[in-house]
């Protein structure tokens, strides 16, 4: 295959890409589900953990949250990874991290858990890509900033450099 015809089926994928996840967007919207914004409660996400148990966010209250959507075959994701670990320990009773995947196997997941050494943060498995939708997430990495009473205090919808993150996970703490 030569490489203009390369290039035109990358073009094309990346569109069908585009116009799914754009659809699937405005499909939720349309089903009238209330996407909770900056500035409004976070939604009381319950999602199974790597070991299989449930988890709640409304038992993080009282602690401030980062959330973080990810998918282990996501290259930002990847890249966001490793200061994500660093950050998780270093603020570990301060700062909760906590990383949705979605709609990949326990498997892939803990493979991506233990590579990148993200044992202080909080890994929840969305099957379903239930919960993204109820935030607005319609990609990866996007990553949320929850205060300690549970309101959404900012939410960024692209990969974050390390020092972007250092300062929300500072940000976060001192607010507490």
């Amino acid at each position: 295959m030569n490489v203009s015809k390369i290039r035109v089926w990358t073009s094309v994928i990346v569109g069908l890409i585009l116009v799914i996840s754009l659809g699937y967007f405005i499909w939720n919207v349309a089903r009238n589900e209330k996407i909770a914004q900056v500035g409004t409660t976070v939604p009381n996400i319950q999602l199974p953990s790597l070991s299989g148990k449930t988890v709640s966010l409304a038992t993080m209250h009282g602690e401030p949250i980062i959330i973080d959507f990810f998918a282990t075959w996501c290259p930002p994701c990847q890249a966001e990874a490793e200061e994500q670990a660093k950050l998780a320990s270093a603020y570990k009773g301060r700062v909760h991290l906590v990383l949705i995947d979605r709609m990949e196997g326990v498997g892939a997941v803990t493979l991506f858990v233990q590579k990148y050494r993200l044992n202080a943060a909080t890994v929840l498995l969305d099957y379903n890509d239930e919960w993204a939708p109820k935030l607005g997430v319609i990609g990866q990495p996007e990553t949320f900033w929850i205060d300690k009473a549970g309101i959404i205090r900012q939410h960024f919808n692209s990969e974050m450099s390390d020092s972007q993150l250092a300062a929300l996970f500072s940000r976060a703490a001192s607010s507490s």
